[in-house]
């Protein structure tokens, strides 16, 4: 368990977060400061963007470069390692389960057991999205950066999913792109 507070030292705890997360997953936290043996992070908890500060010693701590950026408006992913572009593909915009603008980060990277659901072969799952009626990934209502089956919604709005890629670029995300991962959304949501 770890314990998330409202402010360091003299806070109180206003979140308890279980490791491994419901879906098995490793919790991971997207780190915005340090401060005297705390960190404020952003909880993987709606909405998305909440923050809250942690005990350093709660938690390890990985460090990368990888940073990707969603932009809605032109249907495009990026991903760069230390401001390099390692991939550039166009996307599908799910009209009702999008992002909106802003830094999330990625959650957990999923192998998908059966490919044929219409979320391709993998997905990374993405933090602070509250659960609805979607049933992505063992009824959790997550959204999430999965693959697509139907190329011809590359580079367009559709009516369901969260943010679809090609399965060949979803494999090669997979592949790229840790849990903690930031995430940042910009254009329309």
């Amino acid at each position: 368990l770890v314990d998330v507070y409202d402010s360091p030292a003299q806070g109180s705890v206003t979140k308890t977060l279980e490791h491994p997360t419901a879906t098995g997953g490793a919790l991971v936290f997207l780190i915005e400061a340090e401060w005297q043996g705390w960190y404020r992070v952003q909880v993987p908890t709606p909405p998305a963007g909440t923050s809250g500060w942690i005990q350093a010693s709660a938690v390890d701590v990985a460090e990368h470069h990888i940073h990707v950026t969603i932009d809605l408006g032109d249907h495009l992913l990026e991903v760069t390692d230390a401001g390099e572009p390692v991939l550039h593909a166009p996307i599908a915009v799910g009209a009702h389960d999008t992002p909106r603008p802003g830094i999330t980060f990625v959650t957990e990277s999923i192998e998908m057991a059966n490919p044929r659901t219409g979320y391709g072969t993998h997905a990374l799952t993405l933090a602070g999205y509250p659960n609805g009626d979607e049933t992505f990934f063992r009824g959790q209502g997550l959204v999430a950066i999965h693959g697509l089956d139907d190329p011809l919604a590359l580079g367009q709005t559709v009516e369901d999913g969260s943010i679809g890629l090609s399965n060949a670029d979803v494999k090669k995300l997979f592949q790229l792109v840790p849990p903690g991962t930031p995430v940042e959304i910009l254009g329309e949501g």
